[in-house]
């Protein structure tokens, strides 16, 4: 469940907070209703305000309910509908974006998190300053993505994650189903990812740069730029910054084992074989303090090191 500092953040409508509240049949015939105002609206619904407005409505009402999925189906049909007469870009639909990208974060799904929120800082920076109180808030929670986005390297796309998604609507139109994937794809496009990459990993240097020179740096952001750099398949710096955050790090817990584990994938990739099993060794004897909590990791670690020593030997 989205916790109440988050809900804040999401600009929901008082009348859809008071929702939360309200019996299970009440809020089954406000659902029906807007069901209704979809189904038996105005039938040139292309850009329609009160389609976009009843979409909304319909996400924000299963949002408060945590039926987070159903709400995403929404905030999309929303988008979708928005996109006939609004650019990507558009103020009015900067507020959908960031709630989106509140929701993928609660998923734990950081590709389509990442994707939202930066779409949302577009907006704002049409007509505000990177500086601005609305960019550096969510900012904010990129930086928490980034500080532990070498965990989900490998959760998969966020193109799956809505294909998964439209599967489970059984009842939805095909066409429907085709105009909200072509909405996903308007929305992450390869040339905007490079963009806010760049733009993300420019922030948090100047950020960090800033920090030195106050004296009050913080150590964690030698992993997020690592993390931006592992992003951007820019495997040599980002292997310096990992090494850096490790050397700044002296608690020997599970998360500095997952960094060295990362760090050992990158030299394979590199083909500093025996860099890699060094560092898998290292994230092998951590874990090992933590079994058995740690056992899947350790297994994990024990077959990368085997498939290492594999290769080597060919």
């Amino acid at each position: 469940m989205l916790n109440n500092e988050t809900l804040r953040a999401i600009d929901l409508p008082n009348g859809v907070r008071t929702g939360a509240k309200i019996a299970d049949d009440c809020f089954e015939i406000t659902i029906g209703k807007c069901i209704s105002a979809v189904y038996y609206g105005p039938k040139n619904c292309d850009g329609n305000p009160l389609l976009t407005d009843t979409y909304k409505v319909l996400a924000n009402i299963n949002l408060t309910k945590d039926d987070y999925d159903q709400a995403l189906i929404y905030y999309y049909k929303s988008l979708a509908n928005l996109f006939e007469k609004k650019s990507l870009q558009s103020s009015s639909i900067a507020n959908n974006y960031k709630t989106m990208g509140y929701i993928y974060f609660h998923q734990k799904n950081m590709e389509d998190a990442l994707l939202f929120f930066n779409r949302f800082i577009d907006c704002q920076m049409q007509k505000h300053s990177i500086q601005h109180p609305s960019i550096v808030d969510v900012y904010t929670m990129i930086e928490k993505i980034y500080s532990i986005k070498h965990l989900y390297n490998h959760s998969g796309g966020a193109a799956n994650h809505l294909a998964k998604l439209l599967s489970t609507q059984i009842n939805e139109d095909p066409s429907t189903k085709k105009l909200l994937e072509d909405t996903y794809k308007m929305i992450n496009g390869k040339t905007f990812k490079a963009r806010y990459t760049d733009q993300s990993l420019n922030y948090f240097k100047k950020l960090h740069r800033q920090q030195i020179k106050t004296k009050t740096a913080n150590d964690n952001y030698y992993l997020i730029i690592a993390n931006i750099y592992l992003e951007k398949h820019d495997y040599n710096q980002a292997i310096l910054y990992f090494e850096r955050s490790v050397g700044n790090n002296s608690s020997k817990n599970i998360s500095l084992a997952d960094i060295y584990a990362i760090m050992a994938n990158i030299y394979c990739k590199l083909g500093h074989f025996n860099q890699g099993i060094v560092h898998y060794e290292t994230a092998l004897s951590i874990y090992k303090k933590y079994s058995p909590s740690t056992d899947l990791k350790i297994e994990k670690v024990k077959q990368d090191i085997s498939n290492v020593i594999t290769q080597l030997q060919i």
